[in-house]
């Protein structure tokens, strides 16, 4: 005990040394006696001697505790105090500004330390909680390697792999390092390995395993990477009982945790037929909640959750907050909330039972209090009106048509007996001769009936192909040159080298008829005396479209969107079709 006790205060002088002094002669002779340079000062920062040179701009310290300690030093991960980074000795160095420093680290090798590993990010999807006979449940095709306990990737559907949706992990209260998983296709997958209870990733981050968010072993949660930092970095595979970080590999090639194996890893996408949305005009405390809302994979009341990372104020840089509807308000606050606690909220606003772009012009409340866990509640007494005007815009619906003309068309009069959505994931519906509606680079998941090669058919045989057999449509030039014949229609996605999705539908005429005259009448953007701007409301959910002065669809009851359009006018300004882009 006197020992520790001595090493402990000899460690405590070295650190209050490097941090406070230029005496280089104390640092040699501290380490001489024992004094540990991977020693820290603690939590929340665990600063060692280098990180507190680095930091304060000790250009003679750092230099002596580098020819002590060599380069080991710079691999140690710290409270970054705002200057970036993992907190490594060269983010604390050059977030202050201190370029000798700098200079001198990267002389000694630690400029060339990997920022990113040898994989690639993937965000189509998020890895969540499903039950076995879910639809999106994952099957994984290196079941085998994986039981073996041989390093591979959690690769489905042929072309589909788990990984990492971050560059960099996120910090959660300093004691955890995450990074939420994901799906997508990728040529860089992730690479794992399993020991019969985790599954690990390690990467220039360190050693991470899968891990089920808060431990709620329950339908829809999703899945992070985590590792284990500060105070917890000997936890990651030592907490508690690990019942959320624990799992087993089914014979089927789904992966379950290995308290419920009624549950299995699952890919589910973005809710469709809702635009990200973006929110302005929040002034002080609450400025954190100006910014990008994302459509999320998880809903609620049947409508999508949003997510938002705020860049400013409390809970900057975290991944926290959410936007979701719940008894006549969408609600911004903590994701915990959404499910556990859905009146309470950090700020909301009134709103018909619809998508949240339908804010535009709704008035926003906002908690009284300010401060951790003193800024939310439930009860609208304890809201006060927002002091700043808050703007909300629909990026897919208010962004500017890119090029007006040789355009498809569809206005309700024409474009009616088209069933299938006016958008997905943020690519317009490009509508075709003979019947058929495009979407440029997409795709639809599963439902394949029938796989060619593109070689063996031309785009217009493909088309002939698909009316003759029945089939919904098809996708042309996906996965290295195949057709994809579609049986039935399941959820659109995004794949790189793809042609685009062809879904065929009954043509009255109409729509053919409009088309060829506008490209006969080869209307061009330098033509704008052609064009003009014109409003339409949208339903979201059934894809219809109404006059600008209605408010609710007469099919579902839905409240309507507003959306601008292209229309091509005659002389006399009479609208004769909506143009979109088509190439």
């Amino acid at each position: 005990q006197i020992h520790n006790k001595k090493m402990g205060s000899i460690n405590t002088d070295l650190n209050n040394t490097a941090r406070n002094t230029n005496d280089v002669g104390k640092i040699r002779n501290l380490v001489a006696r024992g004094a540990d340079l991977n020693s820290t000062n603690g939590a929340p920062w665990f600063h060692t001697p280098l990180h507190q040179a680095c930091y304060h701009g000790r250009y003679e310290i750092a230099k002596v505790l580098i020819e002590l300690g060599g380069t080991a030093q710079f691999r140690l991960e710290s409270n970054p105090c705002g200057r970036g980074g993992k907190g490594y000795p060269i983010d604390l160095a050059r977030g202050g500004r201190h370029t000798r420093i700098v200079e001198l680290l990267e002389r000694a090798g630690a400029g060339s330390m990997p920022t990113k590993g040898a994989y690639s990010t993937v965000d189509e999807a998020s890895i969540r909680l499903v039950p076995r006979s879910h639809p999106s449940r994952i099957t994984v095709q290196s079941c085998a390697e994986l039981q073996k306990g041989q390093t591979t990737t959690l690769t489905f559907n042929n072309s589909f792999s788990v990984g990492p949706k971050w560059n960099e992990p996120r910090d959660a209260w300093g004691q955890w390092s995450y990074i939420d998983l994901g799906a997508g296709v990728t040529s860089q997958p992730m690479q794992v390995k399993y020991d019969g209870n985790f599954i690990i990733w390690n990467d220039v981050h360190g050693e991470y395993v899968f891990d089920i968010s808060m431990w709620k072993i329950e339908e829809g949660n999703h899945l992070v990477l985590v590792k284990g930092i500060g105070a917890k970095k000997n936890n990651t595979k030592n907490e508690g009982d690990c019942k959320g970080r624990k799992f087993v590999i089914n014979s089927d090639g789904t992966i379950s945790p290995r308290c419920n194996t009624n549950l299995v890893l699952g890919a589910t996408m973005p809710i469709q037929g809702h635009p990200d949305v973006k929110i302005s005009g929040w002034t002080g405390y609450n400025e954190r909640f100006n910014g990008e809302y994302k459509v999320s994979d998880k809903s609620k009341n049947g409508l999508p959750v949003y997510t938002h990372m705020p860049t400013v104020g409390v809970g900057a840089g975290h991944d926290w907050c959410r936007m979701w509807f719940h008894d006549g308000k969408w609600r911004i606050g903590h994701m915990s909330w959404v499910d556990g606690d859905p009146a309470r909220c950090c700020a909301c606003a009134d709103a018909s039972h619809g998508p949240a772009s339908c804010l535009r012009g709704a008035t926003f409340f906002e908690h009284k209090g300010t401060g951790v866990n003193k800024d939310h509640g439930i009860p609208m007494r304890d809201f006060k009106a927002s002091s700043g005007n808050i703007a909300v815009s629909a990026s897919i619906l208010e962004a500017e048509v890119q090029v007006a003309p040789l355009a498809s068309a569809s206005v309700a009069s024409v474009g009616a007996s088209c069933p299938w959505p006016d958008s997905a994931l943020g690519v317009a519906r490009q509508l075709l001769p003979g019947g058929w509606a495009y979407y440029p680079g997409l795709g639809l998941h599963n439902g394949d009936a029938e796989v060619l090669p593109t070689a063996s058919l031309s785009v217009e045989a493909a088309k002939a192909h698909c009316r003759s057999r029945g089939y919904i449509g098809f996708e042309y030039g996906g996965d290295g040159g195949s057709i994809y014949f579609k049986s039935s229609f399941t959820r659109f996605g995004k794949w790189p080298g793809h042609d685009g999705m062809y879904l065929a539908y009954e043509d009255d005429g109409k729509v053919s008829a409009v088309l060829n005259s506008l490209g006969q009448m080869n209307v061009s953007p330098s033509a704008p005396t052609s064009m003009e701007k014109k409003p339409v409301m949208v339903c979201n959910k059934c894809t219809l479209k109404f006059a600008a002065s209605a408010k609710f669809c007469a099919e579902c009851g839905s409240k309507l969107e507003s959306h601008q359009e292209w229309v091509m006018v005659d002389r006399d300004s009479v609208p004769v079709a909506t143009a979109v882009k088509y190439e």
